[in-house]
């Protein structure tokens, strides 16, 4: 499957690997010297355009096409991400786990491989102990930074490093997620209960859940 289907879903997966707008400042220059000094087809014409520095065709394509959209997926993303309200949200319905987190990894996997017994294959020279400490570790540590998530971005793909070098797949990643949402659900009554906070406490996790899978799997 493609990773994205839409050129939305596109910049919207740059925003949560980590893209800011400096990035795309820097990737529009590069665009442009790239444009100038490495096509063997440029002409004189084409020259005196990129020339024209901001005014040339180059740097308002890149700037309007490119830019603008992934600065939208960039605001987006943060106003999720962004707000100290959003994570005492996320910080409170994580307690009833993070009270013992290797507990509740053991919990979680036990309800993993019931729901889904297509990964136990994966799991099964693996040291859950280990295991199940280190997801609800990194769970706890992405809430905490959650509005600065660059922070994070070392511990989310030494997760990935750990699930790669016990030879487990990307595709039991989606398995993950549905896991946890059903774990947080039968621990927070509150979550996914029908109410404007309940449905915003899962549009929270689900977007921390997508960003920590695309993250992970990169």
């Amino acid at each position: 499957d493609a990773p994205f289907h839409t050129v939305e879903e596109g910049f919207a997966q740059f925003a949560q690997l980590g893209m800011r707008p400096r990035h795309w400042m820097e990737a529009r220059a590069m665009f442009l010297i790239t444009i100038k000094n490495v096509n063997p087809y440029i002409e004189e014409n084409d020259e005196e355009l990129l020339a024209l520095g901001v005014d040339s065709c180059a740097y308002r394509f890149w700037t309007y096409h490119v830019m603008k959209p992934a600065l939208i997926a960039i605001a987006s993303m943060d106003a999720v991400f962004e707000s100290e309200v959003n994570r005492k949200i996320l910080h409170k319905s994580f307690e009833p786990l993070s009270k013992d987190k290797v507990r509740s990894g053991i919990l979680f996997y036990q309800n993993l491989f019931k729901m889904h017994p297509e990964v136990i294959p994966y799991f099964g020279r693996t040291d859950m102990d280990f295991l199940a400490g280190h997801l609800f570790d990194a769970v706890e540590l992405l809430i905490n930074v959650v509005n600065d998530f660059e922070k994070a971005l070392p511990v989310l793909r030494h997760l990935g490093k750990i699930h790669d070098n016990h030879k487990i797949p990307v595709f039991t990643y989606d398995a993950i997620g549905h896991v946890l949402d059903q774990t947080l659900r039968q621990n927070d009554p509150s979550y996914g209960n029908g109410t404007e906070e309940g449905e915003h406490l899962v549009t929270l996790w689900s977007a921390l859940i997508n960003r920590t899978v695309l993250v992970t799997t990169r």
